[in-house]
C-alpha cells in the first residue's frame, strides 16, 4: 500500500506542532506523535499508481501520460 492521500488540517492547530526552524517530517513528527487524538480516515483502492519520485518511473510516466487530456 502507498499513501497518496490528501490531508485536511486546521492550519492554526497544525502549526502549533511545527518547530519554527529545522527539519520537520509530517509523517513522524506530526502524524505519529498525534495519532491518539487525530481522526484518521482512509480508503483502500485497487487502481493504477506510478511513483514519480523514482527517476525511472518518472521517465515512464512522461511517456505514459504524454497524450493525456484533461
Amino acid at each position: 500500500m502507498i499513501n497518496g492521500g490528501v490531508y485536511l488540517l486546521d492550519r492554526v492547530s497544525f502549526l502549533e506542532h511545527v518547530p519554527p526552524a529545522g527539519a520537520f517530517s509530517l509523517e513522524t513528527d506530526f502524524f505519529a506523535g498525534n495519532a491518539a487524538r487525530l481522526n484518521y480516515q482512509g480508503l483502500l483502492l485497487d487502481v493504477y499508481f506510478i511513483d514519480i519520485g523514482v527517476p525511472d518511473d518518472y521517465r515512464r510516466a512522461q511517456h505514459e501520460f504524454a497524450d493525456f487530456r484533461y
